[in-house]
C-alpha cells in the first residue's frame, strides 16, 4: 500500500542516522532522558542511483514508543517513487520499502524515525538496521551515524532522575512480582536486587547522587 509523507507511518519505528564517511562499526551508546523524544535517521553510506532499496529496522517496543516517521523530501516530493512502512508480526520491526516507478533516484538519505523513551531510567533499548537491500548495488550498506562514524545498531541508554515510585519498582522485581530482571540494575550485576532499591530510596532522600544522570 502507498502513503504519503504524511500518513507514511502507522506504526512504531526507531529512527536511524546514517552517513557516508566512515566505516560502520557494531554499535554505540546514546543517551536519552526519560519521556524525551529522539530521532535517528536511515541513510545508504554512499550517494547512488537506486531504483528500490529494503530495510529492516529492529527496537526494544518495551523501552521506546514510535511517535513519527518522515522519508526524506526527494523521495516523498518526487511523483515517480513510492514507499511503504510495514510492522513485522511480533511487533518492534519494520520493513522500510522504497520503490521507483520511472526515474532512478540519486541521493543517501531515506528516512527520519522518531521515538520516545518510556520512564525506565537505567535500562538500555538496543535499536538495529539491518537486510539493506538496494537493486542497483548490493553492496552498498547503510547504518546508524553516531558519534562521527557508522554504526550498525545504537544502544539507548535511558536516563532519568530517580523517583519513589522507581525504588517501589524495584522491590517488586526483586520480590519476583514481575519478569521483568535488569531496569533499576544500579550495580550491574545483572538482575534487579533489594540493594538497588535501597540505592534509589537512598538517591531520593539525597543521601546518594542520581543513579541515572547522564
Amino acid at each position: 500500500m502507498m502513503m504519503t509523507h504524511r500518513n507514511f507511518i502507522t506504526s512504531a519505528v526507531l529512527i536511524v542516522f546514517v552517513f557516508a564517511m566512515s566505516e560502520t562499526s557494531a554499535w554505540a551508546e546514546m543517551p536519552v532522558r526519560q519521556g524525551d523524544q529522539f530521532t535517528l535517521s536511515v541513510f545508504l553510506n554512499k550517494e547512488t542511483e537506486i531504483e528500490g532499496v529494503d530495510m529492516i529496522i529492529r527496537f526494544d517496543e518495551k523501552l521506546l514508543t514510535f511517535t513519527d516517521a518522515v522519508v526524506s523530501s526527494k523521495i516523498s516530493e518526487n511523483p515517480e517513487y513510492g514507499y511503504t512502512l510495514e510492522e513485522g508480526l511480533t511487533g518492534g520491526e519494520l520493513t522500510l520499502r522504497i520503490v521507483a516507478y520511472k526515474n532512478l533516484f540519486t541521493g543517501i538519505e531515506m528516512a527520519d524515525i522518531h521515538f520516545t523513551a518510556k520512564d525506565l531510567p537505567g535500562a538500555i533499548a538496543t535499536v538495529s538496521v539491518s537486510d539493506i537491500k538496494c537493486n542497483e548495488d548490493p553492496a552498498i550498506p547503510g547504518g546508524f551515524y553516531i558519534n562521527g562514524s557508522l554504526q550498525n545498531s545504537v544502544k539507548v541508554k535511558i536516563t532519568g532522575t530517580a523517583e519513589l515510585r522507581h525504588a517501589i519498582a524495584a522491590l517488586q522485581i526483586a520480590a519476583g512480582f514481575t519478569d521483568v530482571k535488569l531496569y533499576f540494575d544500579i550495580d550491574g550485576d545483572g538482575k534487579t536486587g533489594l540493594g538497588d532499591a535501597v540505592f534509589i530510596l537512598q538517591a531520593v532522600a539525597e543521601i546518594r547522587p542520581q543513579p541515572w544522570a547522564e
